[in-house]
C-alpha cells in the first residue's frame, strides 16, 4: 500500500476512534439515579398532601410530616411545631375558606430540599382572627401563587418555610387598601 492510500486510512480510521469515542454512553450514575429518585419521592409527598388538602383528609394530610414538623408563614406570629399544631392551623384556615384548594405549580429539589411553587383560591366565608381581633366573612375571593422550602427526613416534611404576598391576599378579601 502507498503512502497516498495509507493516510486517509489512517485519518478514516483515527475519526472513526475519536466518533466511538463520543457516543452516547448508555451507562447511568447510580447516584444521580437515587438523588433523582428521592426528588420524585418528595414530589409525590408533597403532591399527596395538596390531595390530602383539597380533599379535607386531615389525618392523611398529618400523617405526611413528622411529629414534630415546623412551619413558618407570614403572618404567623412565631412557628408552627409540631404536626398536630400544624394540622390545627390548617383545619383552621378552612372553617374561614371552607372551599380553600391548592395546586401544585412546580418543584424541584436536591438531597432532603425541596422547592414547590402552589398556587392556593379559596372564599372567605368565615370569620378571621388578625392580631387578637375577629373580622367578620367577607365573601370575596383570594387567588395567589407561594413558595414553599420543605425539608425532608425520609419521605416525611419535617419544615415548610413559605413565602407569600400576605398584603396582596388582604387588599383581594377587601381587608386592606
Amino acid at each position: 500500500m502507498n503512502l497516498s492510500v495509507r493516510l486517509p486510512l489512517a485519518l478514516v480510521l483515527g475519526a472513526s476512534l475519536v466518533l466511538a469515542g463520543c457516543s452516547d454512553d448508555t451507562t447511568t450514575d447510580p447516584a444521580a439515579e437515587s438523588a433523582a429518585d428521592e426528588t420524585t419521592q418528595h414530589i409525590t409527598t408533597i403532591q399527596r398532601r395538596i390531595e390530602a388538602n383539597n380533599a379535607k383528609d386531615w389525618t392523611t394530610w398529618e400523617s405526611l410530616h413528622t411529629e414534630d414538623a415546623v412551619r413558618t408563614a407570614p403572618g404567623l406570629p412565631g412557628p408552627l411545631v409540631t404536626a398536630k399544631v400544624m394540622r390545627e392551623g390548617i383545619e383552621e384556615l378552612v372553617q374561614t375558606f371552607p372551599d380553600y384548594e391548592l395546586t401544585l405549580v412546580d418543584a424541584f429539589g436536591e438531597g432532603d430540599r425541596l422547592m414547590a411553587r402552589i398556587h392556593a383560591k379559596g372564599t372567605m366565608l368565615g370569620a378571621m382572627d388578625i392580631g387578637g381581633v375577629e373580622i367578620p366573612p367577607t365573601g370575596k375571593t383570594f387567588e395567589q401563587d407561594w413558595v414553599a422550602v420543605l425539608t425532608f427526613e425520609g419521605e416525611k416534611i419535617s419544615v415548610i418555610d413559605e413565602f407569600y404576598d400576605n398584603y396582596g391576599t388582604l387588599i383581594q378579601l377587601g381587608l386592606a387598601q
